[in-house]
């Protein structure tokens, strides 16, 4: 009788090589493991083991010959594991943005759980194909690597390759490792690198039962000294008294110990007899100042303050750095330390000490605000979502200073009610500051924080936070859109028209706000749009009907009653923006915006202003018409006047170069002359023209990091800044009872680039700015400086008329096919060859074109040269594909030539 094969089970792996690819692997399931979608675990990959994350399981079969499969090697060290509805969303954006599973999958947990390979230089122990050195001639370098591996049997690469550095060449150290290893004279060998990602332990110390048994006293701790004085004392205290001849017979030190106190009177003798004559405060103050060590002292003042410490609080741990709030600092602080725990006082523990973000920030609950009857409506619409089985997507389109974040607030408020979670995400990490302080005064300890701006530990800590439920509610950038935030029923995107939530620069490519309205399919949440300008997509989509609009065309105002309270008010914005003509001024600043800065000034109030570009000056020319640019890219070069000593820098790849004022164009040597203003030279100019106002900038020179951003934030909110100067960043988020005036210092420089979502920038861009003035009781006031004012974008704006503006965008996007009636996909190049990649992209046109004309509505512009034609040494070459579906005519054509990247609905065009 023949006994049936064991049955197997096989699994789809995605796995971290180091070029991700589009593929997922098959391997065997162990019968020791318990896989499931969503572990991590180790595969075998070549001669490597890497890192990988099961996509489906458990499979019948492997797609292929079973006897080619080789098994997971187990399971990973991590106890991170993705959920289902996960991996169908990454698998999604794998599919919806050409790119490979792996590189969507790594945003769903820290990047402190990467692991990586580490390769392994080892004597070689295979006897029958080696070649013996003494059969071969080897070179001295080859002969020196051999020397040295014999010594250490097996090391890292990266450990031998830098201390080998030191006696040769890197280049001569490569050929000859590789010779080596051809001739099997060394292996190479991989294992599987540790994640670097942990929880923090921090030592403490704990007091224990004895320390507690009774009084803390001297004459107490006087029975650990080791001095001879305290042992004497420790005698005779234990006896009562002592004859003088047991004394003598413990030696000289003894004896003279028991002179020297009885000569101070703190002994006494009658008839032979030995005992202490000292009432017991008398005693102490003794002990503690003669007859106890330095390291003893030090020992009982941290057994005190422990003590009071406990009294006070109930606490019985602490830490060195409690040590030294207590103004114990002493150079033994570990010895003494020590010394307590070997005589049972203290004990030694470890414990988990999270890493918060919330950690500088001054938390107090505030009670819920009274809601005008918009926003009442808009909650109720909402919640009405909340509690059905599937949720909707809405746009809250409400004007600057409406009150959407009371909304969000009583939203996520219902959701507690209801034992779900919520995600509130702003586009940069500039926004968090306030809305962090605004949602946790409502929910205190229920607040989690997730964006790039966190350290690697507070990433990590705050990631398994979100993943064991502990947060009502998730406050982050972009990124936190992947957090394993438990039953999450509410999405809220704030500001959802800014075009942050966007990635362009590296793989994936997603926009969130896509990734948030496909959760909606998958998890059923309620999506919540927000902004004062919405995007023309999502404007179009509520005009269709497929996402619910919520209008809310009331500003809120708090307003003070005769009886003390505070109520709030709402009514109709109020527009006062005035235009000032730049052709008629001499300065960067004019006139007019000069005397409205003196006024605020006077009454102590704030000034806004808006200037979209960092630097000095956005680029020079000399007097013979040459501008500096890097010598990577094509792309002129910016002043940056705060650097020591003063620089040129490209704003694209970062390389700098020192300025001395002249021009370093080819037989030129001409002065060069700042042109445009950025915000260091608008800083530098308002410094100088008010010399008595508190100026700050505002960028991402000046300012990087969250906890820099709540350092200005709360500067500006005690009034400590009287002038901010800053670029869009200031634009959105801000709300201060006390800025009135807003300024904005050139029209003309808020685009950010010329494309076909120009004039939605900077319509959004100065609805925004004009927002942050006049927010209280105190009446705002706007200036827009610029030298083209007499167009339809700034008279819609002047004339407070978005609905117009937007209905006449739409209408023309319509009318020459721009999103959203299709969509783009745009395909970029990057080669050092400038004749191959001409020759490649038009190649590669052409051939997609013969695809798309089988597409309606369909059509393939280009290869075009973008507006920075040279990145990084790199020259560039850009394909779009114009589409109501441009997927579709990318999956026909099959996959991109190497070296090309895709960007499904790209925002940026440069």
């Amino acid at each position: 009788m023949t006994v049936p094969p064991q049955f197997k089970s096989y699994a789809k792996v995605a796995v971290n090589t180091p070029n991700p690819t589009g593929l997922t692997f098959s391997y065997e399931i162990p019968s020791h493991l318990e896989a499931r979608v969503g572990q991590f675990v180790i595969v075998p990959f070549g001669r490597q083991l890497l890192q990988g994350i099961i996509v489906e399981a458990p499979l019948d079969t492997p797609g292929f010959d079973p006897d080619q499969v080789r098994p997971i090697s187990g399971a990973d060290e991590t106890d991170f594991r993705l959920a289902v509805e996960q991996i169908d969303l990454a698998k999604w954006m794998a599919n919806y943005y050409f790119t490979p599973l792996w590189s969507v999958l790594k945003l769903f947990f820290p990047a402190s759980l990467l692991r990586s390979p580490v390769k392994f230089y080892l004597i070689s122990s295979d006897s029958e194909n080696v070649v013996h050195p003494n059969q071969i001639a080897l070179s001295n370098d080859q002969q020196l690597i051999l020397d040295q591996l014999e010594k250490e049997r097996s090391v890292e690469e990266r450990l031998f390759t830098d201390r080998m550095s030191r006696v040769m060449p890197r280049s001569r150290l490569s050929v000859a490792l590789r010779a080596l290893v051809k001739l099997k004279l060394i292996n190479e060998h991989f294992e599987l690198g540790l994640a670097a990602g942990k929880p923090r332990i921090e030592n403490m110390f704990r007091l224990t039962a004895e320390a507690f048994q009774k009084d803390v006293e001297v004459v107490d701790f006087a029975k650990l000294s080791r001095t001879v004085d305290a042992k004497l004392l420790r005698l005779v205290l234990a006896e009562g008294s002592v004859n003088v001849e047991v004394i003598k017979g413990r030696g000289h030190n003894w004896k003279r110990a028991a002179d020297k106190l009885l000569t101070q009177g703190i002994l006494g003798i009658e008839n032979q007899k030995i005992s202490v004559r000292l009432s017991n405060a008398e005693l102490n103050n003794y002990l503690e100042s003669t007859a106890m060590t330095g390291l003893e002292r030090e020992s009982l003042q941290i057994l005190k303050a422990a003590v009071e410490l406990h009294s006070q609080s109930g606490l019985r741990t602490f830490t060195r750095d409690d040590i030294k709030r207590w103004g114990i600092e002493g150079k033994g602080i570990g010895r003494s330390l020590e010394l307590l725990r070997t005589k049972g006082l203290v004990e030694k523990i470890q414990v988990l000490k999270e890493r918060s973000p919330l950690e500088p920030y001054v938390i107090s609950r505030t009670p819920a605000k009274t809601l005008v009857e918009q926003q009442q409506s808009a909650v109720d619409t909402i919640i009405k979502s909340l509690e059905s089985d599937s949720g909707q997507q809405f746009l809250l389109h409400g004007v600057t200073g409406s009150g959407k974040t009371e909304v969000y607030i009583e939203c996520i408020r219902h959701i507690k009610t209801l034992g779900k979670k919520a995600l509130l995400m702003v586009p940069e990490i500039a926004l968090t500051p306030q809305m962090i302080r605004r949602i946790a005064e409502q929910f205190p300890g229920e607040v989690g924080v997730m964006h790039s701006g966190l350290s690697r530990g507070e990433i990590f800590d705050e990631w398994h936070a979100i993943k064991r439920g502990d947060y009502l509610v998730v406050i982050g950038s972009r990124s936190s859109i992947f957090v394993s935030q438990k039953d999450i029923r509410l999405i809220i995107l704030d500001e959802s028209h800014d075009n942050s939530y966007k990635q362009s620069q590296q793989e994936p490519r997603y926009d969130a706000r896509t990734v948030a309205s496909q959760m909606n399919q998958l998890y059923g949440c309620t999506i919540v749009y927000g902004s004062a300008t919405p995007d023309p997509e999502n404007y179009q989509l509520s005009n269709l009907g497929e996402i619910s609009k919520i209008s809310m065309d009331e500003q809120v105002r708090v307003v003070a009653q005769s009886d003390g309270s505070r109520i709030p008010w709402a009514r109709r914005p109020l527009s006062d923006v005035e235009l000032v003509d730049m052709r008629n001024e001499t300065g960067l600043i004019s006139r007019r915006l000069s005397e409205l800065i003196i006024d605020a000034l006077d009454r102590n109030e704030q000034v806004l202003l808006l200037v979209n570009r960092r630097g000095f000056a956005p680029f020079l020319i000399c007097d013979d018409g040459c501008t500096p640019k890097c010598k990577r890219c094509d792309l002129v070069l910016t002043l940056h006047s705060d650097r020591e000593p003063t620089q040129l820098v490209c704003h694209f790849c970062g390389a700098s170069q020192i300025y001395d004022g002249i021009c370093s164009t080819t037989n030129c040597d001409r002065r060069l002359h700042p042109i445009g203003a950025g915000t260091q030279r608008v800083e530098d100019l308002i410094n100088k023209q008010f010399p008595n106002a508190r100026v700050a900038r505002w960028d991402s020179d000046a300012v990087n990091g969250a906890k820099k951003h709540l350092e200005l934030v709360e500067r500006l909110e005690q009034q400590e800044i009287d002038i901010l100067v800053g670029t869009q960043m200031i634009s959105k988020g801000l709300d201060l009872p006390f800025l009135t005036l807003v300024g904005v210092v050139s029209l003309e420089g808020l685009s950010g680039g010329q494309d076909f979502r120009s004039n939605q920038r900077i319509f959004s861009l100065l609805t925004q700015v004009k927002g942050r003035a006049g927010r209280a009781n105190l009446p705002g006031k706007m200036i827009v400086q610029g030298y083209d004012l007499d167009n339809e974008l700034v008279k819609a704006f002047i004339n407070d008329e978005p609905q117009a503006y937007m209905d006449q965008e739409i209408s023309w996007r319509r009318t020459y096919g721009y999103p959203p009636f299709r969509r783009i996909a745009r395909l970029g190049i990057r080669h050092s060859n400038r004749l191959y990649i001409e020759q490649e992209s038009v190649r590669l046109a052409s051939s997609i074109s013969s695809v798309a004309v089988s597409f309606p509505d369909s059509d393939v512009r280009g290869p075009f040269i973008p507006t920075i034609s040279k990145a990084k040494g790199m020259f560039r070459r850009e394909i779009l594909i114009f589409s109501p579906d441009p997927n579709l005519i990318l999956n026909k054509f099959g996959p991109l030539p190497a070296g090309w990247v895709v960007d499904i609905d790209p925002i940026d065009f440069y």
